[in-house]
């Protein structure tokens, strides 16, 4: 969000997970970067998986006079449990 709390962009982790009543595995994951103000950039972005954990990575720039200015690193994780609680 910029100083008048309008939000600038948007950083989504989705994650797939199969659940068998005792464990639970993430079968995908993905990460997904909303640009609202043209000013921001996604640098990069990525997303992984691993048992019952998705996990995703992104790096959002703004840029002033073409310029970066700010680099922000987002880091976002969902676990699910053995009681298939997301978390």
């Amino acid at each position: 969000y910029n100083s008048d709390s309008i939000a600038q962009w948007k950083a989504v982790l989705t994650g797939s997970f199969t659940y068998t009543g005792s464990n639970a595995t993430c079968i995908s994951s993905s990460m997904n970067v909303t640009i609202y103000n043209s000013s921001w950039y996604t640098i990069s972005k990525f997303a992984t998986k691993s048992g019952n954990t998705a996990t995703g990575s992104a790096s959002i720039g703004e840029k002033v006079g073409g310029v970066t200015v700010t680099k922000v690193p987002v880091d976002l994780t969902l676990i699910c449990d053995g009681n298939g609680n997301l978390s």
